[in-house]
């Protein structure tokens, strides 16, 4: 532990308490010393039988020790080593302060326990000093070191996240419960914070000036360095107005909804909906969409403050949802060639017929009708190996016959 030594003026020890009982000499009329040093974590005492000594005060951190030197009784009596056995008869002392000498020393120590409560708590190390013609000790002439133990510091926060889903911001009040000093700081140029009178804090929150920006994050530091503390206050703001999706694939005569998803100032306004082209889709004021024919438009929602969020929608035709491919292959048996047929819109095919094609004629038939459910690809396998081969692929929906080329 680092010991800082200051050294006291006659004066300032007037004021911590050290009094002269008698004429302030000797037997032989010399004058005595006053105490020499006092610091403020370790105290050296020096007294005599003339001297009636109070340091007051002293301020100790968690474990530190103090020292403090024999009682010199000046020339009348010798001075002596200090013994755990003189330290039990004539010391007394709080259970959290220990008293103990070391060899050959003139001086005796105290540790000091660790404060484990956050209040401060003080007691007095009472030396009494020893009539060595009686043996017996002086309660007249003693020395009484008043130790003050401050308690643990700290930093409470009664919250540690301010959840704002408001794009306008606002004033935001924390309690901060502290028996210590601490500094402020704000990793974001969009809030800021001060620290009240009553022990609270406020936070101010800025507007979202970017309707791009969604949300956005920051902290609020609470530190004493010195004391190694640090809280934290994490600050998140956003805000949504955003449609559920942002393209749609339609087939004609499909119906659809979409949402709009409301999140601060705008939940307390309605939604306005429209329709780039109404020939290609339409929308109702719920989001509800109807594809009409096909082609590309955009869905819009809005509202009075100008938030706005875009759908684009694609309308086609069945035809278009299915895809072909092909693939082939050699085995011992042979060579093939495979078609696979994908059904990738919204509703379920029947497929009637699958032909191959090659140099301009048939190559191969598969007249097996299969059920194609959205979503689900067929593969048919054909044997042989041609070029220049196409497939062409017979379906049925809604009533109506089709034909892949």
């Amino acid at each position: 532990m680092r010991i800082k030594y200051l050294f006291i003026s006659p004066l300032l020890l007037l004021l911590l308490g050290v009094t002269h009982s008698s004429c302030g000499g000797n037997d032989n009329g010399e004058k005595f010393e006053p105490i020499e040093p006092i610091d403020i974590n370790a105290i050296r005492l020096r007294s005599s039988s003339n001297w009636n000594i109070k340091a007051k005060g002293v301020t100790l951190d968690e474990d530190s020790i103090i020292k403090v030197s024999n009682i010199n009784c000046g020339h009348k009596y010798p001075s002596f080593f200090m013994t755990d056995e003189w330290i039990k008869d004539q010391c007394t002392m709080p259970e959290w302060i220990h008293l103990f000498s070391k060899p050959n020393s003139e001086f005796f120590y105290a540790t000091v326990d660790s404060n484990p409560s956050y209040e401060s708590r003080e007691g007095d190390i009472v030396i009494r000093q020893l009539d060595i013609e009686t043996e017996k000790t002086d309660e007249k002439h003693k020395v009484v070191v008043h130790v003050l133990q401050r308690g643990k510091t700290y930093i409470t926060l009664d919250k540690k996240e301010i959840d704002l889903p408001n794009e306008r911001g606002g004033d935001f009040h924390l309690l901060v419960k502290s028996n210590t000093d601490y500094t402020i700081r704000c990793d974001g140029d969009w809030f800021s914070c001060k620290k009240n009178s009553d022990g609270t804090l406020t936070i101010s929150i800025q507007p979202i000036k970017n309707l791009s920006v969604k949300n956005r994050k920051g902290i609020v530091y609470l530190e004493n360095k010195e004391e190694g503390l640090l809280e934290k206050i994490a600050i998140i703001q956003y805000y949504d107005f955003s449609l559920t999706e942002s393209s749609l694939d339609l087939l004609t005569g499909q119906e659809t909804s979409i949402k709009c998803k409301r999140i601060g100032y705008s939940e307390e306004m309605d939604v306005i909906w429209s329709s780039s082209d109404e020939k290609i889709a339409t929308v109702d004021n719920t989001g509800k969409i109807k594809a009409v024919s096909k082609g590309t438009c955009i869905i819009k929602a809005s509202n009075e403050l100008g938030y706005e969020s875009l759908c684009s929608v694609n309308v086609k035709e069945i035809i278009d949802f299915i895809d072909v491919s092909y693939g082939i292959g050699i085995t011992s048996f042979g060579s093939f060639i495979d078609v696979s047929i994908c059904n990738k819109s919204p509703v379920d095919i029947m497929i009637d017929k699958v032909e191959l094609h090659s140099s301009g004629r048939i190559v191969g038939t598969d007249k097996n009708s299969v059920l194609l459910k959205k979503g689900q690809t067929k593969t048919i396998t054909f044997n042989g190996l041609y070029n220049d081969y196409y497939a062409v692929v017979y379906f049925t929906y809604d009533g109506v016959n089709y034909k892949i080329n």
